[in-house]
Formats: structure tokens, C-alpha cells, sequence
């Protein structure tokens, strides 16, 4: 009888990985198109979700102490359900009211809003204004252009409303904004009075519970009924859910703010006696009925923000707080501006509340005709080309051969389809995920208790993954060279890998966590991007002087390498290149790297020479990043000739963070192998008669321990000078200076013993081979809003802490983030190898194999100064390549580099077509 299997074979745990990942992916996506299309199938836009719902996510410490402040201003994060909250400034309030205006009326509490929103255009305006005007009567504010006006009317029924409800009405009813403005300009009363509104906010009903005894509910409901019977025909009001969002996003609105419940052990006497809970509630509940059956507007989370939080209140009881006032202000304006905003602006998409994505372009369009129905017919054709045989009456030996070479190209045309396949099934998961409202995105709340759970996980990951040297014999690490004790490379390559990876983690905890603001975590990010960008200068450095490899075809491989995602998304995300803006400045500092040692590279031999060099190119990119008018001319001329817009002030503050660290990492790889070189062949240091070159080799040691030394003191001398920085600013401006400090000590203090050097972390590792795609698709798919939100499947509902809430979506998330960074690292290194031909593309940096891996014969001794490549040099092995090639490999070779440079041409020149009408 077989065995029945319950669980599937797997042949490794790559398999098992792969497998399960993409059986997770389509269950994802298979329950949040489900939640939008069937849930959530009213609320398309999330409209209603900002009007009725939501939660703080910052919420004020409870306290029996009366007279306790909360340091940490709370009711700062107001959190719609599955969208962001914008926070709204005065010149995106200009634009959004144009000419029109924004119109407050009612009590005291609309009042308030309204004042808020009045800080937001101009705030030291809007306090002189404010202390000098009487409570009770209207008001006008205007800054940058923008029109507030409040209409003191606390029972509903002025004149003034009525007039600006007959306005609303008429221009509802006008089939286009030219016929107002006409109207407008054909009277005689000024231009200011007849602007009409953009949005209205009504709200009332205390007064009537406070003055009227009798009847406060009848007048409220004929208050309201005359208001709605003005403003709209009959059967013409909408609600959230049937807003529709054009170019002028849901259009002019009119919203209803409902009657807010007191807090009635904190008010005065005398309205305590009137003001009772039966009326609010009578009130709210005639609302209710109106929004139920009518459509009407009504602002229900302005309620979830106040009831049972006593903080939310002032010391009257009946009046909210600054703050709060704040976040009911951002909620109308999010209503009204955030489709119009988004239509207008596009990237970045950081309002998500009633918002309407753009749709889709005709490049987006071709991309997906291209990965879903091209590429699968020429996946399946190359699939069929590699089983097929070759014609029987060919002769058996040429038939082999020819079935070889059908096989192998078959076999690559298949690998690069799949790469793409894979690319683009990425591509689109992003799009779906940040470009939609398929998933629901949330807003970023730091919480120390979250931070440092994240990096106890993550570090104890890392531990529990350390592993020792390889036993295999041919890579065995405890290997030496003649005549040393150095029995491992500084800085190898496992290292840099788990130095990038742990690096990689405290980045996407950052991100993740909101830390942003927090100024000791920012600076030790700011200070790991320079550790990457000093790893960039050592790592690619390392490769030139020791391969002397400086062909076309080696800094297309790079680049491309780089390149692929962030380019590819930029399109897709309609997101600008600079937005992944450690690509660009990686991209940047190699292309420094590779200028600096390609020039006059035959001579790189020389250590005086190289220093020179060295000296010449900090000079010169120094003087371009800072030098105003130089950096802004080459940005003019690329958006001038390829109509590519990049902002001259962002880039010269990223490029001068790091001015110095990439060629403190250049001059860090020419000492080690100058060292190297002399301890593995000690009879260099007589030849060149060197004194510094005779005390290396006799007083390695003695310099070792020195340094070692000299690295523990100066990290906390580092800290003690990052701690004097009082703001963000104030450490950027040193952090050029003062980033080799710790880097180099790390480094040093890293490779300080025997046993440090041989063991590293395999976790970290890992994450370091695919920190590139694991830094690029966190914008896209774990954080969401193009970096300034998370990212969440809407699946589950809770208080919008982690541990309460969030954990289910990032135990969904987080291993499809995985899966996708490693399947793209993949697919890229295949891609890199289709575009350049060069199987060393894999890798971005630090693929030097250490120097404990390689043969004797594969290193490299200097020049003597002649320009004759040393014994065993890997330029003496290139140069005796070419000659042997030169009978019948110099026309091949030729072919491989002119096809190599039309590939390229051919990718700019689709590039620089995307730029211009995309």
C-alpha cells in the first residue's frame, strides 16, 4: 500500500521557501481583493472610513494627577481606518482652494476648527488676528491667497448662511466654473465676497441645549432641514460613498460636524444644568437618520476623537484642544484637497483618504501587456526550443554540437525570460500594493518599547546564525601564506556581506518603526549610509587593483547591477529615480571610484601614484558638489537633454554627507593589499628598499596592537561628540569629518583577532547579498505611501498598536518582502549577465575573493616601475589571454564589445524615450 503524504517533498529548503512563498502570495492577494471588492465595495476610496471612523494612535498618558503634562504632546496621529491622515500646510490649503474660499460656521467649536486651520496658512498671523477680534461675530483670514471665513451662527439660522447655501446650490447646479465666474464678475460687489466654497463646515447644536428649554430639538431638526432643503435639490445629496472623484478631486461639499458630548463633571454650573446627555444624544441621533437615509455629510470621527478621552478637552469642558482641533481641521481638508492633490502631484503618495490613484499610463499599460501575456508565450516557446532536436540527416558529430549549442542558448533565452517573469510579477505586486487601494495603508506611530523589541529579535537572529570557516579543504580559511601568520583577508567578503546585512536590519527598523525623528537613531543611520558608501570605495577599489579589469564591459555590469529595480520602478510607481537616492549616490561614487583608478591605470602600481590621484579627484568632486552654480549647470543639462528632473539642493546635501568616506574606503583597499603583498612575499620589502615597507613586515604586530589601541578610544570619542549635537542639522554639517572615525575603528577592531575575523553571522549575511533589493522594494512592501506609511492587508482590525494589532500583517508581509528581494536578486544578476555578457556581474562590490581563497599565482605583485606587470600578477595572466587570442580571438572579441555597446546604447535611448513622454 503507498504512503500517503501529508506535507509535499521538498528538495531543499530554497525549494521549500520558494514553494511556500508563492502559495502565501496568492492567498494575500486572494483575501485583500476579496476585502476590496467585497467589504469594502461602498468605500472605494476610503471617504467613508475618514468620515466616520478612526482611533489616535497617540493617545495622552492616563493620570489621576490633575495638574500632569504630557511631554510628549499627544493627539498629535489621527488614524483612519486603512489610510493616512495628511497633515496639511498652508501652501498645498492655497492650492486646493484657489479661488474660492473655505466657509466655517456655527458656535464656538467650529470656531475652533477654523482657527486651526488658519494657523496652518499663516500662524503668527492668525494669533494676532485672533486676540484681537470679539468671540461673537464673523471673521475673515486670508494668507498666501487662501480664503477662510467663519460665520458666527450658533443656531443655524443667519442670513449669511442662507446667502452662501443659495451660492452653494447654484454652482452645483452650473454645468461649468465659467458661467460662475461670469456671474460673479458681472456684479457689482467685490471680487473677495463672491468667491465661492471650495468646502463648507457647519456645526451646532450646544446652544440650542444650553439657551433653548423647550423645543431644542425641534429647532435644531428645522435648523437642519431649512439648511439641507436650501443647499440641495431634492434626492441630490451624497455621502462618502458616493463621492466622485475627478480632476477637482469629490468636488465643493458641504460637511456637518456632529454635536460633540461634553465633559460634563467639568462644566460650569449653569450649563451643567441644561446641558444634558438626552439632548446631545437627540441631536446625534437626527444626524444620523439624515446620513442614514439622505446622504448628508456628517463628521462622526470628530466624536471618536473626544468620547471617553478627557485630555481632548480644555478646562471648560466643552471646548477640545489645540491639537485636537488640529487633526478635525485635517480631516476636512483631506476630504476636499487629497483627490485633488493627488491628481496634480502624484508622487509622493502620502495621503491615502479619499483618494483616487492616477490611472493607468500607456507605459504602465505596455509593461503589463508585456510580463503577463508576452513573456509567458516566450517562456513557454523557450521551454519547447530546449526539448526539440535537431535534424536527423545531419551528421552525428555536428549534430551533437549543433544540439549543444541549441541547448545552451535555448537555456539562457529561457533564464532571462523568467527573470523578467520575476521582475515583472514584483513590479506589479508594488503597484498593486502602493498605486491601489487593494491594501490598506497606515501611519507610522514610534514607540521605543517596538524599537528595541525589533533589534533584540533581529540581533538574536544574527547570533544564533554564527558560523565558523568553511571545512571544505579548498576553501579552508586557517590557509596562510608563506612566510606570515595572517591567517585571514581584512574585511573578506562574508564579513562585508554580514556588515551590510546588520546594517540592512537596523535601517528597515528605523523605517519601519518611525524613528525618523528621533535624533541618537538618525544619526546612527546617517552614519550607516556612510559605512556603505565607505564599503562601496574599499569594495570596487579591491577588485581594480587586484583584477586590473577596467573594460567598458565591467562598469556596465555594475551599473546595470544597481540599476534595474530602481529604474524599472520608477516607472512603474511613477515614483522619481532620486526617491531611492542610495542607488543614485552608489551609482554616483562608483562612477568616481572607476574614473579615479581607470586614468592613467597603468601606473597604479605606484603608491605615489595612486595617492595623487586620489588627492586630484576629492579635490575635484568636492569643488563640483559644492561650488554653486556647477552642480545646478550639469542637472540643467540633463533635464535639458533627457528630461531628467533632479533637485540640485537634495543631491548636494546626500553627496556631501559622504564627500570623504569613499576615498577613505579607496585608500583603506590600497594600504591593505600593499601590506598583504608584503607579507606574503617579504622579499618585496628589500627590493623597493622602503623604510615604511621594512618596518611593516618586521613590526606588523607592533602596528597591529597600535591600531587596535587606537580604535577602541576613539569610538566613544565619537560618541562623545555625536552627543553634543542638539539637532539634525548641526550633526550633518560634521558627519563628513567625523564618519571615518567609527567606520575605520569598526573595521579595525572587527579584524583585531583571529577569531573574530573567521566567524561571522550567515543571517546577516544572507540580508547583506540582497540589501540592494531588500533597501528598494521596503518602500513598496512593507512600508507603503512611497516610504511614509506601513503597508497592511485591511484583514484585521485592532488599536493600532504592534503587539495588538499590526503583527498579523507583518507575519504575512515580511516573508513575501523576503521572498521578493531574493527572487529579484536573481532575476537582476541574470538580467546584468544578458546585457553585459560578464558571469562577474553577479555582485556588487567587495566580489574580490579574499585573499585566503586565492592561489598563490592569483596575486598580484606591483609593477617595478616599468610598466611590466609582476610575476603572477593578474595583468601578466590578462596579457598572455591576449596573445594567445590574438590569431583567432581579436575579431570575436571586437564583435562582444560592439554588441555590448549597442545593448547599451539601445537600453539609454528606451530610457531616454520613457523620460520625455512618460
Amino acid at each position: 500500500m503507498p504512503r500517503i503524504r501529508l506535507f509535499p517533498r521538498f528538495s531543499s529548503p530554497a525549494d521549500a521557501f520558494n514553494r511556500t512563498s508563492c502559495l502565501l502570495l496568492l492567498v494575500v492577494l486572494a483575501a485583500t481583493l476579496y476585502r476590496r471588492t467585497v467589504i469594502d465595495y461602498q468605500d472605494p476610496h476610503k471617504c467613508q472610513a475618514l468620515i466616520r471612523d478612526g482611533q489616535w494612535l497617540d493617545p495622552p498618558k492616563q493620570t489621576f494627577d490633575p495638574d500632569y503634562v504630557d511631554p510628549k504632546r499627544p493627539f498629535q496621529h489621527w488614524n483612519p481606518p486603512g489610510c493616512v491622515l495628511h497633515e496639511y500646510t498652508g501652501p498645498e490649503i492655497n492650492r486646493c482652494a484657489e479661488s474660492g474660499k473655505i466657509l466655517f460656521v456655527g458656535d464656538p467649536g467650529i470656531r475652533q476648527i477654523f482657527w486651526a486651520t488658519a494657523k496652518k496658512l499663516d500662524e503668527s498671523k492668525a494669533r494676532k488676528e485672533k486676540a484681537g477680534l470679539e468671540k461673537h461675530e464673523d471673521i475673515e483670514f486670508s494668507a498666501g491667497g487662501a480664503l477662510l471665513k467663519f460665520v458666527w451662527d450658533p443656531f443655524l439660522n443667519s442670513s449669511t448662511l442662507y446667502e452662501e447655501l443659495a451660492e452653494y446650490r447654484k454652482s452645483a447646479q452650473n454645468s461649468t466654473k465659467a458661467v460662475d465666474d461670469a456671474a460673479g464678475a458681472g456684479s457689482g460687489a467685490p471680487v473677495e465676497a463672491k468667491r465661492k466654497s471650495t468646502v463648507m463646515l457647519i456645526g451646532g447644536g450646544h446652544s440650542h441645549a444650553r439657551h433653548i428649554h423647550i423645543g431644542n430639538l425641534k429647532d435644531f431638526q428645522d435648523a437642519v432641514d431649512n439648511i439641507t432643503s436650501t443647499a440641495y435639490a431634492p434626492h441630490t445629496m451624497t455621502s462618502g460613498k458616493g463621492f466622485r472623484i475627478t480632476d477637482d478631486g469629490i468636488g465643493n461639499q458641504i460637511f456637518f460636524a456632529p454635536v460633540l458630548q461634553p465633559l460634563y463633571d467639568r462644566l460650569s454650573p449653569s450649563r451643567a444644568i441644561t446641558m444634558l446627555p438626552e439632548k446631545i444624544d437627540g441631536m446625534n441621533e437626527y444626524l444620523d437618520q439624515l446620513s442614514i437615509n439622505q446622504g448628508l455629510n456628517v463628521l462622526w470621527s470628530y466624536a471618536n476623537m473626544t468620547t471617553g478621552i478627557d485630555g481632548a478637552y480644555g478646562e471648560s469642558g466643552l471646548h477640545v484642544v489645540e491639537n485636537v482641533a488640529g487633526r478635525m481641521a485635517d480631516v476636512v481638508l483631506n476630504l476636499r484637497c487629497n483627490a485633488k492633490a493627488a491628481r496634480q502631484d502624484g508622487y509622493p503618495y502620502d495621503r491615502t483618504c479619499c483618494v483616487d490613484y492616477r490611472p493607468v499610463n500607456w507605459v504602465q499599460f505596455a509593461a503589463l501587456v508585456c510580463f503577463f501575456f508576452v513573456l509567458p508565450i516566450v517562456a513557454i516557446k523557450s521551454a519547447r526550443g530546449m526539448t526539440s532536436n535537431t535534424p536527423a540527416r545531419m551528421r552525428f558529430a555536428k549534430s551533437i554540437a549543433r544540439q549543444r549549442s541549441n541547448s545552451i542558448s535555448a537555456n539562457a533565452s529561457a533564464s532571462t525570460t523568467l527573470a523578467l517573469l520575476s521582475v515583472g510579477l514584483c513590479l506589479w505586486y508594488c503597484y498593486l500594493a502602493d498605486r491601489t487601494q487593494v491594501f490598506d495603508k497606515i501611519r507610522k506611530q514610534f514607540i521605543e518599547y517596538d524599537f528595541f523589541a525589533f533589534l533584540s529579535a533581529a540581533l538574536a537572529l544574527g547570533l544564533l546564525t554564527v558560523r565558523g570557516p568553511p571545512s571544505s579543504p579548498g576553501r579552508r580559511r586557517s590557509e596562510s601564506f608563506p612566510g606570515t601568520s595572517i591567517r585571514q583577508s581584512f574585511l573578506p567578503r562574508s564579513q562585508t556581506e554580514e556588515w551590510k546585512g546588520w546594517m540592512q536590519m537596523f535601517i528597515l527598523i528605523f523605517n519601519f518603526t518611525g524613528a525618523t525623528k528621533v535624533l541618537w537613531i538618525y544619526e546612527i543611520v546617517r552614519l550607516l549610509a556612510s559605512c556603505y558608501i565607505f564599503m562601496t570605495g574599499y569594495g570596487h577599489t579591491m577588485y581594480f587593483l587586484q583584477k586590473k579589469d577596467y573594460s567598458f564591459r565591467r562598469a556596465a555590469s555594475v551599473l546595470t547591477r544597481l540599476n534595474v529595480l530602481a529604474c524599472s520602478l520608477s516607472f512603474i510607481m511613477r515614483t522619481r529615480y532620486t526617491s531611492y537616492h542610495f542607488i543614485s549616490v552608489s551609482s554616483f561614487w562608483f562612477l568616481v571610484v572607476y574614473a579615479t583608478l581607470k586614468i592613467g591605470h597603468r601606473r597604479n602600481d605606484s603608491i605615489a601614484f595612486l595617492l595623487g590621484k586620489l588627492f586630484v579627484s576629492v579635490t575635484l568632486v568636492s569643488t563640483t558638489i559644492h561650488l554653486k552654480g556647477v552642480l545646478e549647470s550639469l542637472l540643467f543639462l540633463l533635464r535639458l537633454t533627457c528630461g531628467i528632473t533632479w533637485n540640485a539642493t537634495a543631491w548636494r546635501f546626500h553627496l556631501g554627507l559622504d564627500k570623504f568616506i569613499p576615498f577613505v574606503g579607496m585608500l583603506t583597499a590600497i594600504l591593505h593589499l600593499r601590506i598583504a603583498n608584503l607579507q606574503s612575499y617579504p622579499q618585496l620589502a628589500t627590493r623597493s628598499r622602503s623604510l615604511i615597507s621594512e618596518m611593516l613586515t618586521d613590526y606588523f604586530s607592533v602596528f597591529h596592537a597600535f591600531f587596535t589601541l587606537v580604535a577602541i578610544g576613539l569610538i566613544p570619542v565619537y560618541c562623545l561628540i555625536s552627543s553634543s549635537h542638539t539637532n539634525e542639522s548641526d550633526y550633518n554639517s560634521w558627519l563628513p569629518y567625523l564618519s571615518l572615525l567609527p567606520i575605520l575603528s569598526f573595521a579595525v577592531l572587527r579584524n583585531s583577532t583571529r577569531l573574530l575575523r573567521n566567524y561571522h553571522s550567515a543571517a546577516f549575511a544572507w540580508i547583506g547579498r540582497h540589501s540592494l533589493e531588500l533597501y528598494v522594494l521596503q518602500h513598496h512592501m512593507i512600508l507603503a505611501g512611497d516610504g511614509r506609511a506601513l503597508l497592511s492587508t485591511g484583514l484585521f482590525s485592532g488599536d493600532g498598536s504592534f503587539w495588538h494589532d499590526r503583527w498579523r500583517d507583518v507575519a504575512l508581509l515580511l516573508p513575501l518582502f523576503v521572498w521578493f528581494a531574493w527572487r529579484v536578486a536573481c532575476a537582476t544578476a541574470t538580467l546584468t549577465l544578458a546585457v553585459t555578457g560578464n558571469a562577474e556581474a553577479v555582485s556588487v562590490a567587495s566580489e574580490v575573493k579574499p585573499m585566503h581563497e586565492r592561489k598563490i599565482s592569483e596575486l598580484r605583485l606591483p609593477d617595478y616601475g616599468n610598466g611590466t606587470p609582476g610575476p603572477g600578477s593578474v595583468a601578466a595572466a590578462v596579457s598572455a589571454s591576449a596573445r594567445l587570442e590574438s590569431k583567432g580571438g581579436t575579431k570575436r572579441s571586437r564583435w562582444w564589445a560592439q554588441t555590448l555597446r549597442r545593448r547599451v546604447v539601445m537600453i539609454l535611448g528606451v530610457l531616454w524615450v520613457l523620460n520625455w513622454v512618460s
